[in-house]
């Protein structure tokens, strides 16, 4: 445990004096740093990306408009109006007579359903009142009797 401890201790301190550019004699107990090691403590050169020149903001960020929710950006970055947009798209894409025959099924649907229901509701009531009559009928002829 303690082997190992101070083998850590000294890959540290050996990586510290490499980043340094202290380099010091390996003594001859020393046992060499291994590649991945000496290939993190290479020196900095020019194939690292130059951040000298500022990355490229996106134009929206440099605008102090906030996006709302009745708004989108468009491909050229412009803040373009939503109603407008689907106002011109529904005008050039929808044709009046599909529309038309869309209300008209809607419309026929729903008032087939309406009169289902009245007519059921009309059948049930003619039904208990002719019910209610034959009771009628039959209690008198039971009392005649």
């Amino acid at each position: 445990m303690n082997n190992t401890q101070k083998s850590t201790d000294d890959i540290l301190s050996a990586i510290k004096d490499l980043m340094e550019g202290n380099e010091t004699p390996l003594k001859s107990d020393d046992i060499p740093l291994p590649d991945d090691v000496l290939e993190l403590t290479k020196p900095i050169t020019e194939d690292v990306l130059d951040l000298t020149t500022p990355i490229e903001t996106n134009p929206i960020e440099n605008k102090s408009e906030v996006l709302e929710l009745n708004q989108m950006i468009d491909e050229n970055m412009n803040v373009v109006e939503l109603t407008t947009h689907v106002e011109n798209n529904i005008l050039e894409e929808i044709d009046e007579n599909l529309i038309r025959s869309m209300v008209k099924n809607k419309l026929k649907k729903s008032l087939e359903n309406k009169i289902d229901i009245i007519i059921k509701e009309e059948l049930n009531t003619l039904i208990s009142d002719r019910i209610s009559l034959s009771e009628l009928s039959l209690k008198s002829k039971v009392l005649k009797n």
